[in-house]
């Protein structure tokens, strides 16, 4: 039997080479090189079966605030640099809402939590002086 040296990427192509740890068998149903293009594939695979708007649990528009993040999350990954101040050694960063259209994964910035804190009360005093007609 031939064993396996390397594989591609089923997502970016990119080269993956055996891990020692690893059997032949689980290299070679290894389909991704990382976490990312794993969410990826899954996404693209599991359409239809299950998830979003096929899912029993879905709650579409009417999910919480967490829920939603915990989407942008899943579908950007997790935030390791703030784009509003550019610092990358905080121990937490956030995908931050940026115009309260939550459900739209684009609409979303990654920031550090003080950057983020920052911007949120900025917003909701800019949207209190519209309501009073500032």
């Amino acid at each position: 039997m031939t064993q396996l040296k390397t594989l591609k990427c089923e997502i970016c192509g990119k080269e993956i080479n055996k891990d020692p740890k690893l059997s032949n068998k689980q290299f070679e149903n290894k389909r991704y090189c990382s976490l990312q293009c794993r969410r990826k594939g899954r996404s693209v695979l599991m359409k239809g079966k299950g998830i979003r708007e096929n899912n029993s649990n879905w709650k579409g528009d009417i999910a919480d605030l967490t829920t939603f993040h915990k989407r942008v999350e899943a579908m950007k990954g997790k935030p390791k640099k703030c784009e509003v101040c550019g610092t990358i050694n905080k121990r937490v960063y956030d995908w931050a809402n940026l115009t309260g259209n939550y459900k739209d994964i684009n609409d979303y910035k990654r920031m550090c939590r003080s950057c983020h804190k920052k911007y949120d009360l900025n917003r909701k005093i800019t949207e209190a002086d519209l309501q009073e007609g500032k």
